[in-house]
């Protein structure tokens, strides 16, 4: 199907049930998608969105090969089942979006990463729903509400909760295995059967639970696979857990929580800039396991990698970083000599001296466009590094 350049809307059912219907051409001038227009088109595996600002309910429901679609910085609203039962391994959504229906993506069983912003500040019920394969989940500082069974019965087995969350909703992870979740401050309230398990049985937190009740239902399994941070009042009984999964738990600021998981990767949980570090003294607890860490994966919320921070971890082979990080101080990566890949932001203005001197083994460094200072000995190009 090729459209006239001159269409901006599509109507609602307009292509609903084109079993054959492969491919569509000039889309790049379509701002709205209407109710149902591509629905049950399994045939089709792409659909090139360049300003779309609206996508109807159901508009691609069940396009069950539906594979790949790139949310534009320009999307404000998707509406309810929109991208139901679809074959999408990924929902990277832009920080432009406003509102968001519910059941999204339901039921896309390959689905295995999601970028939900901060801009939407509550995930609705059944975003997620059964999306089985859905492991990696980025959760934007601004989220407040995790809305009923948002994530039940997905992948999902680490949860790192934004410091902006206040309600995790009822059977909002029923039947993930979770292996651990980090509570911030800012959560007040987490409903009835929120983490059940498939058996039936309630592992974590059982009972609705708010701000002074301070009442927590759960096995003591539970306690070893939740960290709350320090001064949350609502869940001050439970303390902070350490479990099997986790190897260590670094703090070193009131917004700032390094979690260190036992397959090597350092999860780093930041409000802010990330602080320097003038010397090896200060991250000591953390380079007593430098021998673990193979990947860093940094959540939403910071905007600065800290002098020092990551200097001199050798086994260290990848990082990716949030599209909020605009700096990476001096020495952060230096002596990282293993490090083979990172992910840099569009957003990253200043990367400062000798930032990833030594890193001998790094096969490529896509700078974005808005860099404009870099330092002395920021990048050392080694024969196998590609700029």
């Amino acid at each position: 199907l090729t459209l006239n350049n001159k269409i901006t809307a599509i109507p609602g059912y307009m292509c609903s049930g084109c079993g054959k219907l492969s491919e569509i051409n000039n889309t790049e001038n379509v701002t709205a998608i209407g109710d149902g227009a591509f629905s049950y088109c399994s045939s089709l595996t792409s659909f090139n969105m360049e300003r779309t600002t609206k996508i109807g309910m159901y508009a691609f429901f069940e396009c069950t090969n539906l594979q790949e679609v790139e949310f534009p910085e320009t999307l404000v609203s998707i509406d309810d089942s929109a991208f139901y039962n679809t074959g999408l391994y990924s929902a990277e959504l832009p920080d432009s979006l406003k509102t968001m229906g519910e059941r999204v993506f339901e039921e896309c069983k390959n689905l295995q990463s999601a970028s939900i912003p901060g801009s939407i500040q509550e995930i609705p019920d059944y975003a997620f729903f059964e999306c089985e394969a859905l492991t990696k989940v980025h959760m934007g500082y601004g989220i407040k509400t995790i809305g009923y069974s948002a994530f039940a019965y997905s992948g999902v087995n680490i949860v790192i909760l934004p410091f902006s969350m206040t309600t995790i909703g009822e059977c909002a992870f029923v039947g993930c295995g979770i292996d651990f979740i980090f509570i911030p401050n800012s959560l007040t309230q987490i409903c009835a059967e929120a983490f059940g398990q498939p058996d039936g049985t309630y592992t974590y937190l059982e009972k609705e639970t708010y701000v002074g009740e301070k009442e927590y239902a759960g096995t003591s399994d539970a306690y070893d696979k939740i960290v709350i941070e320090a001064g949350n009042e609502a869940f001050c009984e439970a303390g902070t857990g350490y479990g099997d999964n986790y190897i260590d738990w670094c703090y070193y600021d009131d917004n700032s929580y390094w979690l260190l998981s036992a397959d090597g990767t350092l999860h780093l949980c930041v409000e802010g800039d990330m602080p320097d570090f003038d010397n090896e003294d200060e991250k000591n607890t953390l380079l007593e396991y430098s021998d673990y860490v193979t990947a860093i994966y940094a959540y939403d919320g910071i905007t600065s990698i800290g002098e020092n921070a990551f200097a001199g971890l050798d086994r260290l082979k990848t990082v990716v970083l949030p599209k909020g990080v605009e700096k990476i101080g001096k020495r952060a990566f230096s002596g990282c000599t293993n490090l083979q890949s990172i992910e840099l932001s569009d957003n990253l203005t200043s990367i400062g001296d000798e930032a990833f001197r030594y890193c001998y083994n790094l096969k490529n460094l896509k700078l974005g466009k808005n860099v404009t200072s870099i330092g002395k000995e920021a990048i050392s190009c080694y024969k196998n590094t590609r700029i």
